[in-house]
């Protein structure tokens, strides 16, 4: 198994993703706080997530698909971290990360939104998902999710996906985050829906369950 290691993206990079969800954040925030204080959250959350950029880890590069998933994790842990520091609560971030999730959403057009959901629910991507489950349990990188395709009967789920482990919760335990984990579970419910596909999960790591059971359908 490799190790965690130093995140290979450069700076620049790192700051142009955080740039792209800020305008969301500044929006969500501008609502329950003034402009003044919502710049400041902006500013100390960017410089927050460049420094856990540098501590990510190496779980593929490019060639997995879920490092997407674990540098928008990081960028909400930066957020977090900078709204505990001012004593918002846990459940008053978790609010906040939500809304802003369904902002993001809205600014797509729904049809592509829906094209997104046919496309997780096509037999391509279900053979490549589990070419990528398979090589997920080699466990070659330490941070990364390890998972099993759960074959479905069209009828109750189309597909399911079984999680052992989870990237997002290993890196909110090694940044003492571990009680923001469940409103990054329960994400999956806001956008899965706007892709036209019901979520049905009965267990998750985040919240302490021993692993993550996804029970996918596409809406009729």
């Amino acid at each position: 198994m490799k190790k965690a290691k130093e995140t290979f993206y450069s700076e620049k990079k790192m700051s142009r993703i955080f740039n792209k969800t800020a305008r969301y954040w500044k929006r969500v925030l501008g609502t329950k706080l003034n402009e003044e204080n919502v710049t400041h959250i902006i500013d100390d959350a960017r410089a927050e997530f460049l420094s856990i950029a540098s501590r990510l880890p190496d779980i593929g590069g490019r060639s997995n698909p879920l490092d997407d998933n674990i540098i928008e994790s990081a960028v909400m842990l930066a957020y977090y971290k900078v709204l505990k520091a001012r004593n918002m609560t846990v459940e008053e971030i978790g609010a906040v990360t939500h809304d802003v999730i369904r902002e993001r959403i809205a600014s797509y057009p729904s049809f592509i939104l829906r094209l997104r959901g046919v496309y997780m629910t096509s037999r391509y991507y279900q053979k490549r998902k589990k070419t990528l489950a398979a090589r997920s349990q080699l466990k070659e990188y330490s941070g990364d999710w390890v998972y099993s395709i759960v074959e479905g009967d069209g009828e109750t789920f189309h597909y399911g996906v079984d999680y052992t482990e989870c990237g997002i919760c290993k890196l909110y335990e090694s940044e003492n985050a571990r009680e923001f984990t469940p409103y990054l579970c329960d994400i999956d419910y806001i956008t899965f829906g706007a892709f036209g596909m019901n979520l049905h999960r009965t267990k998750t790591l985040g919240k302490g369950d021993d692993f993550c059971n996804f029970r996918f359908m596409m809406e009729k």
